[in-house]
């Protein structure tokens, strides 16, 4: 089942979309039309170690908001990008080193094969007697490399600051407790009742959870049969055969 780790989050807060660039060959066109669209950044505390830790983390996020309504992350669609900051320090040493950012990976894959480039690289600059740079990189995941874009030398070169015209918000508890009982079941808790409740093993609910209206007409036919899986030798066989007579 591998381990289970808890990634904390720095802050979430909302932006707004400026537009999308398209570039083709000799041209680069700007699409407007999601100007205005409101954006929500998610940034997380620097405890992701490995490019595989990464890849979970943001497959346990799209979950997540998958399940709560949020959006369909469609990252074709521009429903989801990602940013990633990535630096490296000696084994045993607290303080972070140099980070560069890798700007709007637009896949899964590429975040995970970016960092681990990233990572590479930073590596082999030092051991040259180099010194790793703060910039902001572009990573090509098509030839698995990565170039300059621009350097960013101090923290507010990131562009983050709050609103000054938006006063702050604050809520009692009550309401918090109102909004955690209107949101609906999260993927790991489900997973974790699918194996507690019906026995179904780990394979299965790792696949049957992330697609959300797959696992519901999975526990709808579970119901209606009252057999979530098939008794006897072939039991593990039972969740494919229901799905292929419903098919």
């Amino acid at each position: 089942m591998g381990e289970h780790k808890s990634v904390a989050l720095t802050r979430i807060h909302l932006e707004e979309d400026v537009g999308k660039l398209n570039h083709g060959e000799g041209e680069s066109l700007v699409d407007f039309n999601r100007a205005g669209t409101p954006l929500m950044e998610i940034v997380s505390e620097p405890v992701i170690h490995t490019a595989d830790e990464a890849f979970a983390y943001l497959t346990a996020l799209k979950n997540v908001m998958i399940y709560g309504g949020i959006s369909d992350c469609d990252m074709e669609k521009g429903q989801l990008r990602c940013d990633a900051n990535i630096s490296i320090r000696p084994a045993g040493q607290a303080a972070l080193g140099t980070k560069v950012e890798l700007k709007n990976l637009n896949s899964f894959s590429f975040v995970r094969d970016g960092i681990a480039h990233e990572i590479k690289r930073q590596i082999a600059v030092v051991q040259a007697g180099g010194t790793v740079v703060q910039e902001t990189r572009d990573y090509d995941g098509q030839t698995g490399a990565s170039q300059s874009l621009r350097s960013k030398e101090m923290a507010h070169d990131y562009r983050y600051f709050p609103d000054p015209d938006l006063m702050p918000v604050q809520v009692d508890e009550a309401w918090k407790q109102r909004i955690r009982a209107e949101c609906p079941e999260m993927p790991f808790d489900r997973q974790r009742r699918l194996q507690r409740d019906f026995s179904v093993p780990y394979t299965i609910t790792s696949v049957l959870v992330p697609d959300r209206e797959l696992c519901d007409y999975f526990e709808e036919a579970a119901r209606l049969s009252g057999k979530p899986q098939r008794e006897g030798s072939d039991a593990g066989k039972q969740v494919g055969d229901i799905f292929c007579a419903g098919a």
